[in-house]
């Protein structure tokens, strides 16, 4: 095309060996236990389609980029799956708590940067969509998945102040999915969503985080020394819900993200 103007795309097909544990023996949301696959467990494999637009023009560039994604022998493990019994099942059809099925993934995202100056950085926005359809789950209806976060927009700039380096980032992003109480039963301490999984979201997230940093040679020495912090005005963003199985009636708990962070930085070279 046009000297400032690319265009790419690419398709392939991926094939994962493993697979991600995640239930009530698990306690930070999607990070979970890993199963290797085996003769019982398929692999999970992916189709990926890729169309991507770049312009440059003068210190800017402008990226468009749209994505899909089929994926095919998605395994889902129930509650209280104990890995290595569901390993050792004849196959994944034998356990009540194992589920195979497909799913799709397709985006776009849109990245404005500029790169000289003495305000450089960059802007970007993506739009997803992650959605499973399991025939023994949600009634064979489509749902999304745990992980689908349908926006995002992020804001990076970068400057300097004599030999001080300044770093701004801004996130704004929709919360997770998560079932209404509702829809969920407990049945003997395991939890059991029959239908409308994942129907609900919880609030947005957004945080603002800054970094100042500079570097000093004294000698033989190389110093750097920065300080960060993470969420400077302290929002009390939702990571997700948990529920707990173990009342008389069901209860979840708001897992809230980190506060306010500081963090010193003293890095010395030689």
């Amino acid at each position: 095309m046009l000297s400032n103007i690319t265009l790419e795309a690419s398709m392939g097909k991926q094939v994962q060996f493993i697979h991600q544990l995640v239930g009530d023996k698990t306690t930070r949301g999607t990070q979970g236990m890993w199963v290797l696959s085996t003769d019982n467990i398929p692999n999970t494999a992916s189709v990926n389609t890729h169309f991507g637009l770049n312009w440059d023009f003068g210190d800017y560039s402008l990226t468009n980029e749209f994505y899909h994604r089929n994926m095919i022998d998605l395994v889902k493990f129930g509650e209280s799956t104990i890995p290595i019994v569901a390993m050792n099942k004849k196959d994944a059809s034998e356990s009540p708590l194992i589920y195979q099925g497909n799913g799709t993934a397709s985006g776009i995202e849109l990245l404005l940067r500029k790169r000289n100056g003495w305000v450089t950085g960059w802007l970007s926005y993506q739009k997803n969509k992650t959605e499973y359809t399991f025939p023994s789950l949600n009634e064979g209806k489509p749902f999304l998945e745990d992980h689908d976060k349908s926006q995002e927009f992020k804001s990076v700039l970068m400057t300097h102040l004599g030999q001080w380096e300044i770093t701004g980032n801004w996130v704004w992003a929709t919360g997770r999915v998560y079932t209404v109480p509702e829809n969920v039963f407990v049945v003997n301490r395991k939890i059991v969503i029959p239908s409308n999984q994942n129907n609900a979201r919880v609030e947005p997230i957004h945080h603002l985080d800054i970094s100042v940093s500079r570097s000093w040679v004294i000698y033989t020495a190389k110093i750097h020394f920065g300080l960060s912090v993470y969420n400077l005005y302290n929002r009390k963003n939702i990571s997700h819900k948990r529920y707990n199985p173990y009342t008389p009636k069901l209860t979840t708990t708001d897992v809230i993200m980190f506060g306010i962070t500081p963090t010193l930085i003293l890095k010395v070279s030689f």
